[in-house]
Parts: structure tokens; C-alpha cells; sequence
């Protein structure tokens, strides 16, 4: 992983030198042009080409049928992933009401993803391929769009941001803008048609693997603010694997909470076998032997324990790691999809809103709730980072 890390690294360390050393030498920076090539702060593109492969396989399979088609699946896709992006923006609103109103702390549900801040450092290498080929698919379905409604293509390309590939599609900006009305919102409602189809291929094929992720129950801690708890009190190991409660083997945190539900009115001795463990990652695995624990609970009384579930160390890695894999896809497809179907001003939906308001007499209305939306996005955004970093 170290090596992965370095070799990030040293791709930023290059983009830098090379916006350096183009900035300052005018000379590189018309040769990195002709060669089709454009370097800004820590982002490259590289124009490909115009995709006539691309065109001719559109034209062969272009119909009335397709397009409409497309049309149709489209538009619903922005108007299901607007709907959903607005209804948690107007419940994060009213719950950051409440909490303010309560002088309590609030958090919000929307967290940017920034690797080392919101998420594991680890999961870098992942997730530049996963937003890499999510960003592409994205722009290959704009392309797509273009063609069968007879927008060309002025060229595409793909490109690093930082250390995240990218992709990016050009139309003929002319020809797009002379493009009847149904025909723009083909093209970009095309984008988020394509994150929400690989987001649910990513649903379905999660839902394969998860019988094949083995679940263990783990006793992660007790809680420690009141002593005359009987895990406290009894001293259990943390953390420390479920294995057995008064003869009945505990496979899940489902079994254990039964089992604590059938008592809580009642005065008893539990047996309770666990095996303390170590955590490594995602997977927990024992790091000593069975030991039996005798615990009294009172009547009404907690037991004092913290509860979760861990991957068991006999789950496959190619499955487990595949898993995770998808999960990535489907968090980072259906973002993109909900945040491109939004109406704020650089996004599908701010271009599909734009052109339903481009009337003079609806431009104020059509600002007025771009801005509202984009700022309430930000503040949210903003938040959300403010909770992970406190």
C-alpha cells in the first residue's frame, strides 16, 4: 500500500511540474496544445478524438423508438433523482431548524468524500478507479445521446484530476444550441440515466455476494458510565466475539437481541462464552481462546454492552473486497446521478431547468431556485465535513 501511496503522489508532484513548466514556458505550452493536451492545477487532459466510431455505431441503431426511448428514460431519471436530492434537502433543512432551535448539534447526512478527512486513506486506489469509470460512463451516454439526436461530437477526451481519471465529451456547442428543446434534454438527462443503471447493476450484484459475506457478532465495548453494569462488573474482554448464551449458540447480533428481549423483565445468571478478538479493518478474528463469563442481570437492568458486527475471518477476500468494490460503485454513481439531476447552475439539472425558464419572464424564477438549491447543497456539504472533522 505504500507503494500505491507514492506513486499517487508522484502523479500529483508531475501534474504540478508540468502546469509549472508550461505556465512559465510558453513554448511547451503551445507544443502540449498541438499535441492535443491541456494542463491546468492539478488537472491534465488529453483530447482523444471525435469518436466516429461512436458516431457510425449510433447512426446504424438510430430510431424513432430509441430515441424517445432514450428521451423518456432520461428525463424520468432526473425527475426521480431530484425528487430524492430535494426531499432530503427539505428534511436536512427542517432538521437543522430543530437542532438549532433545541441548541443541540446537528448532523447532516450529506458528507463530501475527501480520502484521509471522510474516508480511509486505503480506499483511494478503489475509489480513483471507481470515480474514473463512473465519470466516463456519465460523458459516454452524454456522446451516445448527442449522436442519435444528430449533435455532433467535437471531440473527447479523458484526463486526471488530482489523482482521479476523467472523462469529458465536447459537443458542437452551435449545434446543440440550434437542437429542438427535446433534444437537449435527451442529451443531458442521458448522463444521469447511466449512473443510475450502473448503480443499480451495483445493487443487484451486492445482493448476490451478501450471503457470502459471514457476519460475526462483536462486543466492540461496555459501557463503563455506570459500574454495577454485569458486563462491567463480570469484565468482559473488548474487543470479544459472541459465541454462546446459556447453551444457545449466537450467530448473529438478531440472536443475541432476542434472547436479551425474552429476559429484560427477569432476574438471571446468563452464561455467556465469548473469544477475545482483534479488529483488522473490516474483519474480526480471535486473538485468544474461549472463555465463559457468569453475568447477573436484575430485573429491568442493561447488561452494559455495545453491539456490532464484524466480516468473519472465513469470508473469501475476492468476495469480500468485490463487495466492497460495488458498494463504492453504487455510492458514488447514485451521488453523481443525484447530484447532476439538481438544478444548480453547473450541473444536468441546472441546464434542463435553464432551458424549461429560458423565458425572460421565468429567468428570475429560474435563478431564484438555483441558487436556493445550490447554496442549501453547500451549507449541508459544508456541515457534513464539519462533523467528520469534529
Amino acid at each position: 500500500m505504500e507503494v500505491a501511496y507514492a506513486a499517487l503522489i508522484a502523479v500529483v508532484l508531475f501534474e504540478l511540474l508540468l502546469y509549472t513548466i508550461s505556465y512559465v514556458n510558453p513554448k511547451v505550452r503551445e507544443g502540449l496544445r498541438s499535441r492535443n493536451i491541456e494542463v491546468a492545477p492539478l488537472m491534465l487532459l488529453i483530447d482523444v478524438g471525435k469518436a466516429s466510431k461512436l458516431e457510425k455505431l449510433s447512426s446504424r441503431v438510430n430510431s424513432k423508438l430509441l430515441r424517445y426511448g432514450l428521451l423518456v428514460a432520461g428525463l424520468l431519471s432526473v425527475a426521480i433523482s431530484a425528487t430524492l436530492m430535494y426531499q432530503i434537502l427539505v428534511n436536512s433543512v427542517g432538521d437543522l431548524i430543530k437542532a438549532f432551535s433545541a441548541r443541540e448539534t446537528y448532523q447532516s447526512p450529506l458528507v463530501p468524500i475527501i480520502p484521509g478527512v471522510t474516508i480511509s486513506l486505503n480506499i483511494i486506489p478503489t475509489l480513483a478507479v471507481v470515480i474514473g469509470f463512473s465519470v466516463a460512463i456519465h460523458e459516454l451516454m452524454h456522446a451516445i445521446a448527442s449522436y442519435i439526436e444528430g449533435v455532433k461530437v467535437e471531440s473527447w477526451g479523458l484526463g486526471l484530476f488530482a489523482i482521479f481519471p476523467l472523462a469529458y465529451v465536447k459537443p458542437v456547442e452551435e449545434v446543440f444550441n440550434k437542437a429542438r428543446r427535446l433534444s437537449k434534454f435527451s442529451i443531458l438527462s442521458a448522463g444521469v440515466l447511466g449512473n443510475l443503471i450502473v448503480a443499480i447493476l451495483a445493487t443487484a450484484l451486492m445482493s448476490f455476494l451478501t450471503p457470502h459475506i459471514l457476519l460475526t457478532p462483536v462486543i466492540v465495548d461496555l459501557d463503563r458510565s455506570n459500574p454495577d453494569l454485569p458486563a462491567v462488573k463480570a469484565g468482559l474482554p473488548t474487543p470479544s466475539i459472541i459465541v454462546e448464551v446459556n447453551n444457545t449458540r449466537i450467530s448473529s447480533i438478531q440472536d443475541f437481541t432476542a434472547f436479551l428481549l425474552k429476559i429484560r423483565n427477569d432476574s438471571v445468571v446468563i452464561e455467556l462464552k465469548v473469544i477475545e478478538a482483534k479488529i483488522e479493518g473490516d474483519i474480526v478474528k480471535p486473538s485468544g481462546g474461549l472463555r465463559t463469563y457468569y453475568l447477573y442481570k436484575p430485573s429491568n437492568s442493561k447488561l452494559g454492552v455495545y453491539l456490532t458486527e464484524y466480516v468473519s475471518e472465513n469470508t473469501s477476500l475476492i468476495v469480500l473486497n468485490a463487495y466492497k468494490t460495488l458498494y463504492w460503485f453504487y455510492i458514488v454513481n447514485f451521488s453523481l446521478a443525484l447530484v447532476n439531476a439538481t438544478p444548480v447552475f453547473i450541473t444536468d439539472g441546472g441546464r434542463i431547468l435553464s432551458e424549461i425558464l429560458k423565458d425572460g419572464r421565468y429567468k428570475l424564477v429560474n435563478y431564484t431556485i438555483q441558487t436556493l438549491t445550490s447554496s442549501t447543497l453547500a451549507l449541508l456539504l459544508i456541515i457534513g465535513l464539519l462533523n467528520a472533522l469534529a
